[in-house]
């Protein structure tokens, strides 16, 4: 969905020209891809499942090239997700600022 989102939008995740740090539900930025629909559901339903949701950290590059999200698992591990195409467990939620998952 969030590639979707990339080449719908002038090939960009966030046209919000800033580095984007959101947390929770990320839907707080406009021009974001956390602020689609299909998108946002899936972070509220992921959220649903998460030990805490308040450590759901979703980043965007200021040039909207690059996004990196993390939601806490059940066991405390953190699911990671990148636009590199990375889908993994990390042991550590993302900072923000990192827009890749490590």
């Amino acid at each position: 969905q969030a590639q979707l989102y990339y080449d719908d939008n002038s090939n960009k995740f966030s046209s919000t020209g800033s580095q984007v740090n959101e947390t929770g539900d990320c839907s707080a930025t406009a021009g974001t891809m956390f602020v689609d629909h299909t998108i946002a559901n899936a972070i509220v339903s992921a959220n649903k499942s998460s030990l805490d949701s308040t450590k759901t950290e979703c980043n965007v590059d200021a040039g909207g090239q690059d996004y990196a999200m993390n939601v806490q698992l059940s066991t405390g591990s953190y699911w990671c997700v990148d636009s590199t195409g990375v889908e993994k467990i990390e042991g550590t939620a993302l900072a923000a600022g990192v827009n890749i998952c490590s």
